[in-house]
């Protein structure tokens, strides 16, 4: 298996044709760690938001809709169990995908392994999919969908240039008890989904219409319960407040997938 089966130029070179995370998505399911300033965006944007007055019909935000880059495709079920995927496997994993152990590539498969080992914050269930089949199983178990009918949502903005936003309509979608799941599209040669849900935690579909009076849709997540989050994390100083108090809000990135239940 080599790297031009995925897309990139070759293993030897940094340039790989693929994007890097912002650091800004990166902090969006990091809850545990403690963010750099300087890894955060200074243009105005809005990062994080509370649901009170920020978050209703009528209220501007200052947005920036990461344009999908990021190409990687799932691999067959046969294909994706037979590859290893811990950080002390990472050589062979390496060798096999041809990947130079120095390359910014090797650097991103390495953070990929880590993200998928962490526990974790309290009340959060996470579970790394590498098919389409182990991410589907995942959230129709874990969401019992026997129970629950579901539907997946996503972000439909790609403009890729910070604009003013104005929000038309909130609708509420799902809440609490983990009737709800949000499945990150991480950076790797092959497609690895983190899939995560939290308790106390409400998904809104969002209409907006930017500055250059373009219509799209958007997911927002909005966490109730910050009590058990890195009190140093970047969310807290950019909002001046402190873990346990207000709620914490953010938009999900065009490439993520949010299952919640269907109603209809």
């Amino acid at each position: 298996m080599h790297d031009d089966q995925f897309g990139y130029a070759h293993p030897n070179n940094d340039q790989f044709g693929y994007a890097h995370p912002a650091a800004v998505d990166d902090c969006i399911f990091f809850w545990g760690h403690q963010i750099n300033k300087s890894q955060i965006p200074q243009d105005g944007r809005t990062v994080y938001f509370t649901n009170d007055k920020s978050f209703r019909a009528g209220a501007k935000m200052k947005l920036h809709f990461n344009k999908i880059d990021n190409e990687a495709k799932f691999l067959p079920l046969n294909v994706a169990k037979s590859l290893p995927a811990s950080s002390d496997k990472l050589k062979g994993i390496l060798n096999l995908l041809s990947v130079n152990p120095k390359s910014i590539l090797a650097r991103d498969i390495k953070t990929t392994m880590k993200v998928c080992e962490e526990k974790g914050v309290k009340g959060e269930k996470r579970y790394c999919a590498t098919s389409l089949e182990a991410m589907v199983d995942y959230v129709t178990s874990t969401l019992d969908s026997q129970k629950n009918k579901l539907m997946v949502l996503a972000t439909k903005q790609d403009n890729d240039i910070l604009m003013d936003y104005t929000i038309q309509e909130v609708q509420k979608l799902g809440s609490d008890d983990n009737h709800n799941m949000v499945c990150h599209k991480l950076v790797n040669p092959y497609v690895v989904f983190l899939c995560h849900n939290i308790k106390n935690t409400d998904i809104y579909h969002v209409s907006l219409v930017g500055a250059d009076g373009q219509q799209g849709k958007a997911v927002a997540v909005c966490h109730k319960d910050t009590s058990t989050w890195n009190p140093r994390h970047y969310a807290f100083q950019f909002l001046k407040t402190k873990p346990g108090t207000k709620p914490i809000c953010h938009f999900v990135s065009a490439d993520a997938l949010v299952w919640v239940p269907n109603k209809n």
